[in-house]
């Protein structure tokens, strides 16, 4: 064990064991409480040091002979860090799914009860709910610190739970009637891969949009769900049947262009273009080899799109290269 001090006016002795108390062996969360904390106070450098190294090691590891005041300080810092980091966690009865009749006020109090009492004063600032004619919007996120629900699949639990007692079954985002699959009682879709808790806890944010009582097929709610991306059954397969039409148009279309094209693209001279991801390729077929042509690339275009020339690439170094025809097309 080491001592050391500095002049009278600031004396202050940090004592440290080698080893620090389990409750704060590997703990990244508090760390990061903890420094926020020190921040928060302004502590000078350090100050903030040795009330670091008292927190770290306890009270009975460290003396501050004359700055008894700095020990309070540290004390409430750590205080302070416990509760911010989630140290602890709640176990506050969760709400009754059953006695809620909206899916927006049962998550929003369960956002409230799966969070800890310094997590509470933050998310009373909670976004506020956008009420319109057919239906009710609201999204938001919290940091779930409740030993039922503390992470996005426990809260997905919860809220499928939801759509069962409101007779429904729940394939995210889609609360599906279990009467009509096309009758939907709300939507609910969660994002992942998100930390908005500085790693304190696991991140749940979640958007909701339900419809009022008795407005489940109403214009305003439905076209809400399309704007969302929701299609029924047989707008799925209609849009699949217009897709799979487009591509066979497309495909024949491509088909013709070759048979005009291809005595073209296999002959010495011709001028032949490509496009690739923006680019356009100018050269001249080469030479001919089997089913691959030899092309020389002599110019560049970018941010060409689909038609146009775009931009010439003044930096673009000529090249040759064997490629087969069909990817390419005779230049206007």
């Amino acid at each position: 064990m080491k001592t050391g001090s500095t002049s009278a006016r600031s004396a202050r002795v940090c004592c440290v064991r080698p080893a620090a108390p389990r409750a704060f062996r590997n703990s990244a969360p508090k760390a990061v409480a903890i420094d926020f904390a020190l921040r928060l106070l302004g502590m000078p450098p350090a100050d903030a040091k040795c009330c670091l190294t008292y927190i770290n090691y306890s009270k009975r590891m460290i003396s501050l002979p004359e700055h008894s005041s700095m020990r309070r300080t540290c004390r409430g810092v750590l205080l302070f860090a416990l509760a911010m980091s989630g140290c602890t966690t709640t176990n506050r009865p969760l709400p009754d799914a059953a006695r809620s009749m909206s899916l927006i006020d049962y998550v929003q109090s369960l956002r409230r009860e799966t969070s800890t009492l310094l997590d509470t004063v933050v998310t009373q600032i909670t976004t506020p709910t956008t009420e319109q004619a057919d239906y009710r919007a609201w999204g938001d996120h919290w940091c779930p610190r409740h030993v039922e629900v503390h992470s996005t699949n426990d809260a997905v639990r919860k809220v499928a739970e939801f759509c069962g007692m409101a007779g429904g079954w729940f394939q995210e985002p889609y609360c599906r009637s279990s009467t009509g699959p096309e009758r939907i009682l709300f939507y609910a879709q969660f994002q992942r891969g998100v930390d908005y808790c500085q790693g304190a806890a696991a991140t749940v944010a979640v958007q909701i949009v339900e419809p009022k009582p008795g407005m489940s097929a109403s214009a305003g709610y439905l076209a809400k769900l399309h704007e969302l991306g929701y299609r029924s059954r047989d707008e799925a397969k209609l849009a699949q049947t217009v897709q799979r039409r487009t591509q066979e148009e497309a495909q024949a279309k491509e088909q013709e262009r070759l048979a005009q094209e291809l005595p073209l693209l296999r002959t010495r001279g011709t001028r032949v273009c490509n496009r690739q991801n923006g680019t356009l390729f100018v050269g001249y077929v080469e030479d001919i080899s089997g089913p691959k042509i030899q092309v020389g690339i002599h110019e560049a275009y970018v941010n060409a799109g689909s038609s146009g020339r775009g931009i010439r690439n003044p930096s673009y170094k000529p090249e040759n290269v064997w490629d087969f025809p069909e990817h390419w097309y005779v230049c206007e």
